[in-house]
């Protein structure tokens, strides 16, 4: 209820050359398909997204969940296909949307060409107002962040079922991205 003096301080260390193996990167990749009426639990996937086909040589080596206040559980699976089989890669006991734990892979894992990730969102909207997709902290969304090597570049990429058939985009690298 007052202001609160924050303060956070970050120390860098330089890497030797040697120690130097691949520059990493991240896909950022969700679904915009969130529909949660007020006072209801609600779940958005199972959700498949299609890896983009410059990224079959990847190695994934760290899965993070993201929603807002009203997410209760992220999970994410590496799929070989649109039709599975599925690998668990991401499924925290008593995930928090507010602290959402990073799961490292020791060894990376990769997804075949043709395969992706499927994902589920779970909700609690214990507040008065349907809650759809949005950057607000009173909207929600069903992402993850998958980080990579070696790097293509980060990239923002999504599925969603408002456009006939069910569309995957990324941007980068699409025209739809400049909209």
């Amino acid at each position: 209820s007052a202001p609160l003096d924050v303060s956070a301080t970050s120390t860098f260390v330089t890497m030797p050359a040697k120690q130097y193996k691949e520059e990493a990167d991240f896909l950022f990749i969700g679904s915009p398909d969130i529909d949660i009426p007020a006072h209801s639990k609600a779940t958005l996937g199972p959700v498949f997204f299609g890896l983009p086909d410059d990224l079959k040589d990847a190695k994934f080596f760290g899965i993070t969940g993201h929603t807002h206040q009203w997410g209760t559980n992220v999970t994410v699976q590496a799929a070989d296909s649109k039709d599975g089989p599925d690998k668990p890669v991401y499924d925290v006991p008593g995930w928090q949307w507010s602290e959402p734990a990073t799961v490292v892979h020791d060894p990376p894992f990769t997804v075949p060409q043709g395969g992706g990730f499927r994902f589920t969102c779970d909700y609690n909207n214990t507040g008065a107002n349907h809650v759809g997709f949005g950057e607000s902290a009173n909207d929600e969304m069903c992402f993850f962040w998958a980080y990579y090597y070696p790097s293509q570049g980060a990239y923002v990429c999504f599925h969603t079922t408002q456009i006939g058939g069910g569309y995957d985009l990324c941007c980068p690298g699409n025209s739809l991205c400049n909209l």
